[in-house]
């Protein structure tokens, strides 16, 4: 049961992920203050946001195929070979990584975000039958206890051979999605794709229900930036967005609010607000306004970039094969052909091979064993 929502919100991380990669791979690196303006915006649902979904879908699923009367050992089993593929997948695309960009080899145990949805998924089969309380309070303690456990790593790392295992096991690299910073998108995805399955087919509490999740959502974004605000950046990633950002001549950007930097704790707080928000507008646009409107479901490109998104995820890079250093004047014009490109494609692929070429068919029909 495919849900419309996940699709389009899935399709906007895509997207997101289509020009932020544009502007690192195309743009010049002088005006590489352009990248970093972009995303400080798109950092609230890029990687973070793609976790997001695979929570939702991770929670919706679980309880769609109880109430169907799977049993437990079924679902786990599907569940299991489904992040075993993932893992699979992630260990793939490390190998090609570290083969093209002449890493280490210690880089294929590298946090890219295939990596991390399967570790998460792993998790999340431990974590999914706690109370959503319980579980939301978990993520919530999670996010303030992963800093103070990675400073300490890496306070001890460099005189301890145990604390430098963890540290690399945990945060490898720290610039990457590791499992303690991005764990908690996955969480608090399976609460609200819970929610979402349980409020299907009740019309009565719909909007009540989309009015506390609202308030949730400010409560946390608000929280965010606050936090944000009282704390300044001091952490390495706050350091490097601060040096791109110092790109543009005429600027002097000397510290930024530490709910702009990804990976700290208060721009987690402050992107789960975003997520929310985002989650209830579309939500209520799609699942809501336009199903009582009795609207006819037409496809998009953000649908049909959520449908196959773990494909555009693999074959985008392709493109970046191209070499460019170009001005952001101009930087539009081939992310917009690349845009252009993968829509024209997934479109074919969904329209003439009914999807039975990509990635996402491949996955469903190892798991189910059959078409």
């Amino acid at each position: 049961m495919r849900v419309r929502t996940f699709d389009i919100l899935r399709g906007i991380s895509i997207l997101l992920m289509l020009i932020t990669h544009g502007f690192l791979y195309w743009l010049d690196p002088k005006d590489a203050y352009i990248l970093i303006i972009f995303r400080l915006i798109s950092n609230t649902f890029l990687v973070n946001g793609f976790i997001f979904v695979s929570g939702l879908s991770f929670g919706f699923s679980w309880n769609h195929q109880i109430e169907k009367g799977v049993l437990k050992k079924e679902i786990y089993r599907r569940s299991l070979i489904r992040t075993l593929l993932i893992l699979i997948l992630s260990f793939i695309f490390n190998i090609v990584a570290v083969l093209i960009n002449d890493y280490g080899w210690n880089n294929i145990w590298y946090w890219y975000v295939l990596q991390s949805i399967a570790l998460s998924r792993l998790i999340g089969l431990v974590l999914i039958k706690i109370p959503k309380r319980t579980r939301f309070l978990f993520l919530i303690i999670l996010i303030i206890l992963t800093p103070v456990l990675l400073n300490w790593f890496q306070m001890n790392k460099d005189h301890n051979n145990i604390m430098n295992i963890f540290y690399f096991i945990l945060f490898n690299q720290i610039n990457a999605n590791s499992i303690l910073i991005f764990l908690p998108f996955f969480l608090i995805g399976t609460i609200f794709g819970q929610e979402i399955f349980e409020l299907h087919g009740s019309k009565d509490s719909t909007k009540n229900m989309l009015k506390k999740w609202i308030y949730l959502g400010l409560i946390m974004l608000l929280s965010g930036i606050i936090i944000g605000i009282l704390q300044f950046v001091d952490s390495e990633l706050g350091t490097y967005y601060i040096i791109k950002l110092n790109r543009n001549p005429n600027w002097n950007v000397q510290t930024l609010p530490l709910f702009f930097i990804r990976g700290s704790y208060a721009w987690c707080i402050y992107s789960i607000g975003w997520e929310i928000l985002i989650l209830v507008f579309v939500f209520y646009i799609v699942e809501v306004k336009r199903k009582n409107k009795g609207l006819e479901e037409k496809s998009n490109i953000l649908l049909l970039f959520g449908k196959y998104s773990l494909s555009i995820y693999f074959c985008h890079y392709l493109f970046f094969m191209i070499q460019l250093e170009l001005s952001p004047v101009f930087i539009w014009l081939p992310i917009l052909l690349l845009i252009l490109t993968v829509w024209l494609a997934v479109h074919f692929l969904n329209r003439c091979g009914k999807g039975t070429y990509s990635i996402e068919y491949l996955i469903s029909f190892i798991v189910k064993g059959k078409n």
